[in-house]
């Protein structure tokens, strides 16, 4: 399902992610194959899976290295974050009441499509709200 997505993005050196339902092993190999990573979940809809990861860390020894960043907000965010976050505040896309069919991908699409063209003729010192 997510291969045919993957397939014409350059993904060597990245880190992909994913939720429960794509911790697939067909997956991970063509990730490791294009030179990537993955930190996929696992739940217990994977009852081997998930055993096999816990008998792993078992006999857990102290960390060879500790890496403390700030977090902000109690997590770190990445930049999909701030584009969510501007979508958000200027269309309340949070409460849209579009729900059914192709609407909420599109309605979306169309959204981000707009802040990125806005985005595209920003000033550095101006805000997506701030324009005229």
């Amino acid at each position: 399902m997510a291969i045919p997505l993957l397939a014409n993005c350059d993904i060597g050196g990245k880190d992909i992610t994913a939720d429960a339902l794509l911790t697939q092993r067909a997956l991970a190999t063509y990730i490791v194959g294009q030179q990537a990573a993955y930190p996929f979940t696992v739940k217990s809809n994977q009852p081997t899976l998930e055993r096999d990861i816990a008998l792993l860390f078992e006999s857990r020894q102290a960390p060879d290295f500790v890496e403390v960043t700030p977090p902000d907000h109690g997590r770190i965010e990445w930049s999909i974050e701030s584009v969510h976050h501007i979508i958000d505040w200027n269309y309340d896309e949070d409460r849209s009441r579009i729900r059914t069919g192709f609407g909420p991908e599109n309605i979306t699409r169309l959204r981000r499509f707009a802040i990125g063209i806005l985005k595209s003729f920003q000033k550095p010192s101006q805000s997506i709200a701030g324009r005229d």
